[in-house]
């Protein structure tokens, strides 16, 4: 079974969304996702980049800062009450649950996951998904 991975996602804006300069932009965008040794998504970017680089830039960051991050789980205004975790450094998000948790202890178990996954991720180096629109 292979381990877990950074996978890279482009996608041609066809709108305007909210990227790492905090402007929207028309131009090709790349995220991030890393995934686990099965294949499910255990977190992701909280935004898209301008490019593969910075985007990859992003990715090594967040590996050299995994031990000083600061994590936060919330309940999420949503029916049901539904939790979601977010990863920071320096006050700035630096990455995302891939999907609200209906109970607060899987979304701690998950988070440790991500956490624990991080360091040892592989980044894919194979060209971008291109991301269904």
């Amino acid at each position: 079974m292979a381990g877990p991975r950074f996978l890279f996602i482009c996608s041609p804006a066809r709108e305007s969304v909210r990227v790492a300069d905090g402007a929207g932009t028309r131009a090709d965008l790349v995220t991030w996702r890393l995934l686990g040794a099965n294949n499910r998504e255990l977190g992701r970017s909280p935004i898209w980049y301008p490019g593969w680089d910075s985007c990859l830039e992003a990715v090594h960051v967040l590996r050299r800062d995994i031990g000083a991050v600061a994590s936060a789980i919330t309940a999420v205004a949503a029916p049901g009450g539904v939790w979601s975790w977010q990863l920071t450094v320096g006050g700035k998000p630096v990455a995302v649950a891939s999907r609200p948790y209906h109970r607060h202890r899987e979304c701690t178990y998950n988070l440790s996951h991500f956490v624990a996954a991080v360091p040892a991720a592989r980044i894919m180096t194979e060209p971008c998904v291109l991301e269904r629109r």
